[in-house]
């Protein structure tokens, strides 16, 4: 699992192969009118990518110290581990937005009663 996690990261489907990976406006031609309408598509679709990208990284990372805890126990995982963990459940969080933390009824009332890292639940 560790090799295939370390090709992945290293192959062109990694956050900083797929971010790398640019179009400028002068790159598919010049004198065409479409060029313009055509390189900011491209470049909507690339920051999507990027960002897709990024999301499956660290969600494989996730996934892996989420097995370690499970296999070990929370208490027994690293603590950058954990840290780690709890940096992608913040980010990926925030980046869903304030209706996440709203109960699947629409009530608008947290699903959540307290931050499980400082034990206030």
């Amino acid at each position: 699992m560790n090799g295939l996690l370390t090709s992945l990261d290293g192959g062109a489907g990694s956050p900083q192969s797929v971010s790398a990976q640019v179009m400028t406006p002068g790159h598919p031609g010049t004198g065409f009118t479409e060029v313009n309408a055509m390189v900011s598509r491209y470049q909507e679709t690339h920051t999507k990518l990027v960002q897709l990208s990024q999301a499956l990284s660290s969600a494989i990372d996730a996934m892996t110290i989420s097995i370690d805890v499970a296999r070990l126990g929370y208490e027994n995982v690293d603590a950058q581990e954990i840290a780690r963990l709890w940096a992608i459940h913040d980010q990926e969080t925030a980046a869903a937005g304030p209706a996440s933390t709203s109960s699947p009824s629409g009530s608008g009332k947290s699903t959540s009663s307290g931050d499980p890292r400082t034990g206030a639940l």
